[in-house]
């Protein structure tokens, strides 16, 4: 008899038994109460009984009637509408069942707890699919490979760490989100936050950005399936009342006319309406169950092939961005929220299948979780509604914000660090490629050339040896450090001008001199980037940094440079000396730069290796990290590394 049977009359048992004992102890007590002439009352008598009884069906119930506590959870996860609580719930049940049936044996516990899990999973279907997919792959790779945990364990470990991901996830991706908003009014547009249905990421995200910087937040009226609302809107409204968030609730009907620029006032629900600025902007955050490595992205929607309203919500949006053309004259952005882990490829007809979070009755619930009522409850079965990547102006996840690029999202990255830093058979370690949390708060990532994406160092020092030799003078190691390094090529001839007397050649035409002694030492020198340099551009890069070179070279050799390792692609930036009025060591072209890429300077921070340089970034309010080199063991930086790979989770 199987778990399930056992839970079934287990009720039925404990009720026939409790009957019996109460007519047992009330025979006995009457008995007693005439052998022995205690002369108690009858109603007291009953009374007595009664409790004597109840106390001890309380003892049987509660050793009983495990099986009720574990279908009261098995109804909470069907109910459940939070994809996290749903992980906790799914964890608790696994838990619950192993510690129930810890007294059989090991394969057939593992058999109870796959049956159990697969049978769950297929009621919730998206995206708790994604989890038979992992499971799968941690059986399959249990079978080929030897380890010391069972598949049980393994499997309990595995749900325990996506517990604590997606716990993980939230506050990084509600940070994301502040960052986006950050940028709102920029370009004098109105910007509108707009929901529809229930999402916790989504409701909390607009909580915290909006008390960042206030905007109008727009509550639509959930409807589904063209008869009944679920109430939805009802919890966002109140999860923004207990927030003080102020919000305009307006009817589905009227979606329409946010898109209209000749709607001055939107009709709200209640009293008064929400102006309408010409120049808006309207951005839809909502939440998934699904994304592809293209972007593509499941939303519940549909049933029997009718578009329900979330779908036609986002079609509405899409039929006005088609119409309306480039993004400058489009007010209509659809952002989504979703954790990395949803990104997995889809079935566009297999895989789009869930269901509306349980609604059943009192009474069938309360069957099934007593064991009268051997299945689950009846759900609600909805299809899933496919939202084209091409419609989608911005995936923000816990790893960054990953923009539309030509109709198009590359978010193999975003799936590779799920994938590839989740090692073997369950074990999982945190999904992040850079060491230091302080780059969650940033947006922008500088870099200096010389002494930190590639150390050429010796280059210059023997370019500007030539030319100092052909003056008579022999440039030493320790005068280079002192007068050149780190500058640019004319403050370092004038210092060096000002030690040697006999160089008396003009500052212009040393530069030229040495530039030209440089250029041709590159081709022959095999110089590559600083080992870790490529794997962190790259991985910026994907994750949606902006990425500037901020140098004091001159820019024909830094393109040259630039060109020859093959890295030009990964800046967004390249800033020379050329281009900026004051060089460094002065803060000015790390401002000049974080303008350019219209980033605040608070969320910059610069890889350096120069202490003048150092203490410049720190003048312009952004972060350091210092490349330490042996010349200058003292470094006033936020961070101070050995070199780039330093940087990396390995």
């Amino acid at each position: 008899m199987n778990a399930k049977k056992e839970f079934r009359y287990e009720l039925i048992i404990s009720v026939i038994v409790n009957i019996i004992t109460t007519i047992v102890f009330f025979s006995f007590g009457i008995a007693l109460n005439f052998i022995l002439n205690l002369k108690i009352p009858t109603p007291y008598l009953i009374i007595g009984i009664l409790a004597i009884s109840g106390i001890l069906s309380v003892v049987v119930i509660s050793r009983t009637y495990k099986g009720i506590s574990v279908r009261i959870i098995y109804l909470a996860f069907l109910r459940e509408d939070s994809a996290t609580r749903s992980f906790d719930l799914l964890l608790e049940i696994l838990k619950q069942f192993i510690i129930s049936n810890s007294d059989q044996e090991e394969q057939k516990v593992e058999e109870g707890v796959l049956s159990t899990l697969m049978e769950l999973i297929e009621q919730r279907r998206q995206p708790m699919q994604i989890l038979e997919v992992d499971f799968t792959k941690i059986i399959e790779k249990a079978k080929q490979f030897q380890s010391q945990l069972s598949i049980t364990e393994q499997l309990l470990y595995y749900m325990d760490f996506m517990a604590a991901y997606k716990r993980m996830s939230i506050p990084r991706i509600i940070r994301q989100v502040n960052l986006y908003t950050e940028s709102f009014g920029r370009d004098g547009m109105t910007d509108y936050v707009i929901t529809y249905g229930h999402s916790t990421m989504v409701v909390n995200s607009i909580i915290s950005a909006y008390r960042k910087k206030p905007f109008p937040v727009i509550v639509v009226e959930d409807l589904q399936y063209h008869k009944e609302s679920l109430g939805e809107h009802k919890i966002v409204c109140d999860k923004f009342k207990k927030a003080d968030i102020p919000f305009y609730l307006i009817k589905f009907r009227d979606i329409n006319k946010l898109f209209e620029t000749d709607t001055a006032i939107m009709p709200c629900v209640g009293e008064g309406g929400l102006p309408l600025l010409r120049k808006r902007r309207i951005h839809c955050f909502i939440g998934c169950e699904r994304i592809d490595l293209e972007g593509n992205t499941l939303v519940p929607s549909e049933k029997g092939g009718v578009p329900s309203e979330t779908a036609q919500f986002l079609q509405e949006i899409e039929a006005y961005t088609q119409a309306k053309g480039s993004d400058k004259e489009t007010p209509a952005r659809v952002i989504v929220l979703a954790e990395s882990y949803k990104i997995r490829g889809f079935d566009k007809i297999r895989d789009v299948r869930t269901h509306v979070p349980l609604k059943a009755n009192f009474i069938p619930s309360t069957l099934y979780a007593l064991g009268w009522k051997k299945s689950f409850p009846k759900l609600h079965p909805v299809a899933l509604f496919v939202i084209d990547s091409s419609n989608i102006y911005i995936h923000i996840n816990e790893l960054g914000i990953f923009p539309n690029v030509n109709e198009k999202f590359d978010l193999g990255y975003c799936a590779s660090v799920f994938e590839n830093e989740t090692s073997l058979l369950g074990f999982f370690s945190r999904p992040q490629f850079l060491k230091y949390s302080v780059f969650d708060e940033m947006r922008a990532v500088l870099f200096d050339l010389n002494g930190v994406l590639v150390d050429d160092e010796s280059l210059h020092h023997s370019a500007y040896s030539s030319v100092m030799s052909r003056y008579g003078i022999n440039l030493g190691l320790e005068d280079y450090n002192e007068y050149c390094h780190g500058k640019s090529d004319e403050d370092g001839f004038k210092l060096l001008k000002g030690k040697y007397s006999s160089l008396e050649e003009d500052v212009e035409t040393l530069v030229d001199q040495k530039h030209t002694a440089y250029l041709t030492t590159i081709e022959s020198s095999n110089q590559l980037p600083a080992p870790g340099a490529l794997k962190l551009l790259r991985e910026l890069k994907n994750r949606g940094y902006k990425t500037a070179l901020v140098t004091a070279s001159n820019r024909k050799e830094v393109q040259t440079l630039l060109r020859y390792l093959n890295v030009i692609e990964y800046f967004d930036l390249v800033l020379t000396n050329d281009e900026v009025p004051e060089s460094k060591p002065s803060p000015q072209p790390y401002l000049l730069a974080a303008e350019k890429l219209r980033i605040p300077p608070s969320r910059c921070i610069v890889l350096e290796d120069a202490t003048a340089n150092i203490i410049a970034v720190t003048e312009a309010g952004m972060k350091a990290i210092a490349i330490q080199r042996s010349t200058h063991p003292e470094l006033r930086a936020n961070y101070v590394i050995k070199s780039i790979e330093d940087l990396l989770v390995t």
